[in-house]
């Protein structure tokens, strides 16, 4: 029980500070969606697909493999060299990686951008990188420690400095597709920095040999498997560019930008708080339980997460984007279904992890990266942009059973069937019966229109806001009144999921019948 408070409170804090700069991101997202427009994040889409590229190649799970060496590390006067000498391997790697895309930022603007003079959003892209994949590292040392305030603190830092930027440089200056990435590189450069400082102040500058080769015999099978999936993933964005056009890749971005925020808040907070703790507790004999029980609050939170979204994608998009993208819901409902089974993936392969046998994870993902490069042809040239989205669910779901059969092979996690059953169960049913309801004639939603949304606009009419900018803001408010009540209303009944968490947690269930029971029957103290 202490493990599952510990995680979860770790999970909560990293999550917060997600959670307030993605909800940022959305009040800010009309302005970017106006300013860059389809093209716009046609462009930044597709320089994503060079950058994740570069992840694959060099930096990706390189916490996982600091992480397990660390704590597979018995003498702790070295156990500081690990997250150093891991540091110096991330940040080296990706300085010799981004060379030769910088070097030919010219003929690359030309083949996949607008021409020649789009190079310099290349370079911007790859001076992030350098940046970000430094941090990444450094933060390791946080997440080992637990230390999830100082984390959050950090990137609450990151948010206001990027916030502040984008605002001058988008908007105030409106620098359009150049301010978006020099503001994304400043804001890393300024919070590696940071988090370099603190690593280097903790772990000191020591390099091990040996520990270098442990972590590079770790990452360096996954690289191949990492790159065919890659390129499964990406290929779908290429593919579309060329087989329809740049703005159907905005649509499919502006599709993505919604469902990530389920790797944000969910899966990137609660495995930053598990993954060092199930590396230290895997030899303990009553792991494979608490491991198995932990499956089932991530699960939980998964369907959660993925319930809000996917019921209330559509009205989101209505009221935030213009007409031009409203479409993507259809897309973003299936991508949430895509990355919750990665989610689920995530956790149900640690045996493989525990066993450090990345080549096969590596050889796993390949195969099935091959398999959806073909579903994604098939799928895009049948149904179009739509098509790209169903490879891929069919992609992660191969992928959590592949996970899940390999990986107990090696370490047999103790799942709860029942809960697992139940959670699924009732949040596809929630989902089904919350869209097909159509809620915009129901007495509660009528009467947040006329009297919530109605007194709110009155409000403003009383206010400042009647004369700034010519009154756009009452009158946008008036003109998405029946979205924004409909919302009002689903966010709440999605969220009612939350409602099964006496079901996963015994203590909850046995304080409900405590307080429901009558005081007669109660125990005496």
């Amino acid at each position: 029980m202490n493990e599952t408070k510990g995680t979860l409170k770790h999970a909560a804090v990293y999550s917060a500070a997600a959670l307030l700069g993605r909800a940022v991101s959305f009040l800010m997202l009309p302005f970017y969606a106006h300013m860059l427009q389809a093209h716009g994040y046609g462009i930044i889409s597709l320089l994503d697909v060079g950058l994740t590229l570069l992840a694959t190649m060099g930096g990706y799970s390189s916490h996982l493999a600091i992480m397990r060496n660390y704590h597979e590390e018995k003498d702790p006067a070295r156990k500081a060299k690990v997250i150093s000498t891991g540091f110096y391997l991330v940040t080296g790697g990706a300085l010799v990686l981004v060379l030769p895309f910088m070097i030919l930022a010219r003929p690359l603007a030309s083949l996949f951008l607008d021409g020649p003079a789009s190079a310099h959003y290349i370079i911007l892209s790859m001076l992030t990188f350098v940046a970000q994949m430094s941090g990444q590292a450094a933060t390791t040392w946080l997440i080992i420690n637990r230390r999830s305030v100082l984390y959050a603190s950090i990137n609450l830092f990151q948010l206001f400095i990027g916030l502040s930027l984008n605002i001058w440089l988008i908007v105030i200056r409106g620098m359009g597709l150049d301010g978006y990435f020099l503001s994304a590189l400043v804001t890393a450069t300024l919070v590696a920095t940071v988090f370099i400082i603190i690593f280097l102040r903790d772990c000191g500058k020591g390099y091990d040999k040996e520990i270098a080769v442990r972590i590079r015999d770790f990452l360096l099978p996954l690289v191949p498997g990492n790159l065919v999936r890659f390129a499964s993933r990406q290929f779908e964005k290429v593919f579309i560019r060329f087989w329809i056009d740049v703005n159907s890749v905005g649509l499919l971005e502006m599709a993505y930008r919604f469902p990530v925020l389920i790797s944000m808040l969910i899966v990137s907070p609660f495995m930053s708080s598990w993954d060092t703790r199930r590396f230290e507790i895997a030899d303990q004999p009553d792991a494979p339980v608490v491991i198995g029980r932990m499956y089932t609050w991530y699960l939980y939170l998964l369907m959660l997460g993925g319930l809000i979204l996917a019921v209330n994608i559509e009205l989101v998009l209505r009221i935030l984007t213009p007409p031009e993208f409203h479409l993507a819901y259809r897309i973003a409902r299936v991508e949430v279904v895509t990355l919750v089974l990665d989610g689920t993936s995530e956790h149900l392969m640690f045996g493989l992890l525990y066993a450090k046998h990345t080549s096969l994870i590596s050889r796993m993902r390949a195969v099935i990266a091959v398999g959806k490069i073909l579903l994604a042809w098939f799928f895009i040239t049948t149904w179009g942009i739509y098509g790209a989205a169903f490879s891929a669910a069919v992609a992660a779901l191969v992928n959590v059973i592949a996970s899940f059969i390999l990986g107990r092979r090696r370490y047999r996690l103790v799942l709860e069937w029942g809960k697992i059953t139940t959670i699924v169960g009732v949040s596809v049913a929630m989902f089904l019966v919350l869209t097909r309801w159509d809620i915009a004639h129901v007495p509660a939603c009528l009467y947040v229109q006329q009297h919530i949304l109605g007194g709110l606009h009155d409000l403003m009419m009383g206010s400042f806001l009647a004369h700034w900018k010519e009154g756009k803001v009452p009158a946008l408010l008036v003109e998405q009144t029946a979205p924004i009540a409909e919302l009002m209303i689903k966010v709440p009944l999605s969220a009612s999921f939350a409602l099964l968490l006496p079901f996963i947690h015994r203590e909850t269930r046995l304080k409900m019948a405590r307080f429901f029971s009558p005081a007669w029957l109660r125990p005496r103290r």
